[in-house]
């Protein structure tokens, strides 16, 4: 736990100390799976992901690392819920169509965990994820930006792909960036403007209208 808190503190530090462009993203999605493994009718997934980006190109656009974790969910008839748990990391390119429009692709890869279950007759695998993702942004406001997107993900294990599935799901990320940390607020200071006539004070002190 304190090398969670340690970690956290240090990237808010980097994020202020040198005004990195740092987000968070929320990804709930369906999964339609290639394979008939668990069911016909697919599961879901929520993701979380972390975005710093260093580089700033055109102007608007952005090339950033993500960082994600997810779990993706399959409900079985009579076997309960069934899960993969994945995490990774990736690259990521946001163009700027319009002021409030823009196209994300995005890759990452990472290892993947599925625990088995007794009850289903399976046991426990990982192995590697490779997974793409294409995002429509929206931005709501300089700091938020809601997105759709599309993507596929293919579970990789020894000999063979364990399972690939389509992916359709809403995003939500915050830039702390230009939000919690943002500097970008208009400040109006106390000031005073000195007389432009001095001279003349003593004349209107003797002679008032």
């Amino acid at each position: 736990m304190k090398k969670i808190v340690l970690i956290a503190l240090t990237v808010l530090f980097a994020v202020k100390a040198f005004a990195l462009d740092f987000s968070i993203k929320l990804l709930p999605g369906y999964e339609y799976a290639t394979e008939k493994l668990f069911n016909d009718a697919g599961g879901f997934s929520v993701g979380l992901g972390l975005d710093i980006a260093p580089v700033t190109l055109r102007e608007r656009d952005k090339l950033y690392i993500t960082g994600q974790f997810a779990s993706t969910n399959f409900p079985t008839k009579d076997f309960g819920l069934q899960s993969l748990i994945d995490g990774g990391f990736g690259l990521g390119y946001t163009v700027r169509i319009m002021d409030r429009f823009g196209l994300t692709p995005e890759f990452y890869a990472g290892i993947w965990n599925y625990l088995g279950s007794d009850a289903f007759g399976t046991s426990s695998v990982s192995g590697i994820i490779l997974s793409g993702k294409l995002y429509a942004d929206y931005y709501f406001s300089p700091s938020l930006t809601l997105s759709l997107f599309g993507g596929y993900k293919s579970f990789f294990a020894r000999p063979s792909s364990f399972l690939s599935d389509v992916q359709v799901g809403l995003g939500l990320k915050y830039s702390l960036s230009r939000g919690l940390f943002s500097n970008s607020y208009i400040k109006i200071d106390d000031s005073s403007v000195d007389p432009l006539f001095p001279v003349f004070y003593s004349h209107y002190t003797d002679n008032p209208f």
